[in-house]
């Protein structure tokens, strides 16, 4: 690396805000404004603008301070997190690639550079040719649709997707979502640390904005997502798609007959936001109601389509329309059973289990169990199946239940509300079918405890995430290797219990060669194992090959070929 002086330091550094821009941490519009964002270190994993721009920070360098991780930033510390840029030599050169060309004179007098490039500002109106590509981008997507299930695992149909217009990028491998001016690109992959992208230079704006035309109760949420999940359980929203559009949706509410219910995401900020927003509309003279945590125990209207399904979110959306009077519940029965089963259960959670599951848990059973006891009215009865429903679809994608595991677990439930719907005086009925869950949710935690122990290389999340093999195979290129590698341990895994990671490589070499995979495609499929971590790549793939030979024997018959 070339030395570099205080003077080029500063000159460089002085590039934080493009690169802010650039990279799509932040809008210009919103980082002109002096508006939060979500933190820009990939590691931190931030959805909510906890994250704030200082053009003088010490040393008079502009930085990045986050509110969330205790984090600070400046240029070449935030290139080295987010390009895996681990020396200062190399964040430098970084810099020096993307904010012009250093140039030194003979005598070393001061620093010349090229003239830095100029980053576009964000457009609220988006040009005609603006329009054309995007159009022409979304037609081109919604072609797509069907090349991927993210949205069918989210709870939603295809005759929805189709009518809203979701299309799907092959490539970047995202869901695109129409909003009012763009469109919104949702990763599909469970990996991929940022969630959302917008398009360039363009404000997405709102989604669902038509709504303000309307009478009667709008919900308005954060994510284009939440806002689709009201619509396919027959409510209408409007989605902000940022909390940073919150003053948007104001200056197009005016004079809008709606009857808005805030009813923003379960955090901090979501929560903040939505009081401040509420307070907005009431100060106009228009009718919002804020509507705190509206969600529990999720985080989104999105998770309870996803967990609990179109009709518990449909009864749900009914209990924020026309809320019931709080039915106050005794002791709740059964509590040091169920904590027991939990504590067995979550002792052998992948690590990203939700922490709160067993409260919610605790509390979904308490309620059901007292609105039995006490009979309670059907409609507290539903609500407390419904919150059962979802703590189930939690666990379900917490602790990998196989979707047949899980189907006869959510007819009796469906069959139970139906039961108590039409037919509210007969408890007997509803308290034996209560019995026959409880039954079953107790075999249900014994026979992942038991699945857990046999076979631990299932609880690893690269593990629990693989898709089939044939679903792997079918796409074998080198950049999908590590699919196979993990595909594979699945298949190996399931097949035979206590397995370790060598025992499961010894048994996937065979396998591959069943499938018809050629020697050289198998060593770099093995070189993904986690017995090669502490090894460089060039080292990964002799270690496999001398792996392969021996698992296969070729090693030594090419030996006794050359003797002979």
């Amino acid at each position: 690396m070339k030395y570099i002086d205080e003077q080029e330091k500063m000159e460089l550094g002085r590039h934080l805000a493009d690169y802010l821009i650039e990279s799509g941490c932040v809008t210009a519009d919103a980082l002109g404004r002096g508006q939060n964002f979500c933190c820009p270190d990939p590691a931190h994993g931030d959805d909510s603008p906890s994250a704030h721009y200082y053009d003088k920070g010490p040393n008079s360098c502009p930085v990045v301070y986050c509110f969330g991780c205790g984090n600070t930033w400046d240029l070449f510390k935030l290139i080295g997190a987010r390009e895996n840029l681990p020396d200062f030599s190399q964040q430098v050169e970084r810099a020096r690639e993307l904010y012009g060309s250093l140039e030194r004179s003979a005598d070393a007098g001061p620093v010349a550079y090229s003239q830095p490039r100029k980053v576009q500002p964000v457009r609220a109106e988006a040009t005609a040719e603006d329009k054309a590509r995007i159009r022409q981008y979304k037609l081109n997507c919604q072609q797509n649709i069907l090349q991927t299930d993210f949205w069918r695992k989210r709870g939603f149909t295809e005759d929805f997707v189709k009518a809203h217009g979701l299309g799907y990028d092959v490539r970047e491998k995202r869901l695109i979502i129409p909003t009012d001016t763009a469109y919104v690109a949702r990763a599909t992959q469970p990996d991929e640390r940022i969630r959302y992208k917008n398009p360039k230079g363009i404000s997405v704006s709102l989604t669902g904005s038509d709504h303000l035309k309307e009478s009667g109760k709008v919900f308005v949420v954060e994510g284009a997502l939440d806002a689709l999940a009201i619509e396919q359980a027959g409510g209408r929203a409007i989605a902000l798609n940022s909390v940073s559009n919150a003053n948007l949706l104001v200056s197009l509410a005016k004079d809008s007959p709606s009857e808005f219910l805030i009813t923003l995401d379960n955090d901090e900020a979501g929560q903040r936001v939505g009081k401040e927003l509420t307070e907005k509309l009431v100060g106009m003279g228009l009718s919002a109601t804020l509507v705190s945590k509206a969600w529990q125990p999720c985080k989104d209207p999105g998770e309870w389509l996803e967990v609990g399904g179109q009709e518990v979110l449909e009864r749900r959306l009914q209990g924020i329309l026309a809320p019931m009077e709080e039915v106050k519940t005794e002791a709740q029965e059964d509590k040091e059973t169920y904590k027991q089963m939990y504590d067995r259960l979550l002792e052998h959670k992948p690590d990203h289990a939700k922490s709160d599951l067993v409260e919610y848990w605790q509390r979904v059973t308490g309620e059901i169990r007292n609105a039995v006891t006490r009979l309670h009215e059907a409609q507290k009865f539903c609500e407390a199946l419904d919150l059962w429903v979802v703590a189930i679809g939690q666990a379900a994608k917490e602790f990998d239940f196989k979707a047949e595991e899980l189907a006869p677990i959510r007819e009796v439930l469906k069959e139970i509300g139906k039961k108590a719907q039409q037919e509210t005086e007969d408890w007997k009925f509803i308290f034996d079918t209560m019995s026959k869950l409880d039954e079953f949710t107790r075999n249900l935690i014994d026979k992942v405890v038991e699945a857990r122990k046999a076979n631990p290389l299932l609880a690893l999340p690269k593990v629990q995430h693989a898709g089939s093999m044939d679903e792997s195979l079918a796409k074998l290129a080198p950049e999908h290797f590590e699919d196979v590698y993990y595909a594979a341990v699945k298949e190996v895994c399931r097949k035979q219990a206590r397995m370790g990671i060598f025992e499961a490589d010894k048994a996937i070499v065979p396998l591959l060669k069943e499938k018809g995979i050629g020697s050289a495609n198998i060593t770099g499929i093995m070189a993904n194992s986690p017995r090669l971590e502490h090894l460089d790549q060039q080292q990964r793939l002799m270690d496999s090959h001398r792996f392969v030979e021996h698992i296969t024997g070729s090693g030594k018959e090419r030996e006794e070929a050359n003797s002979r």
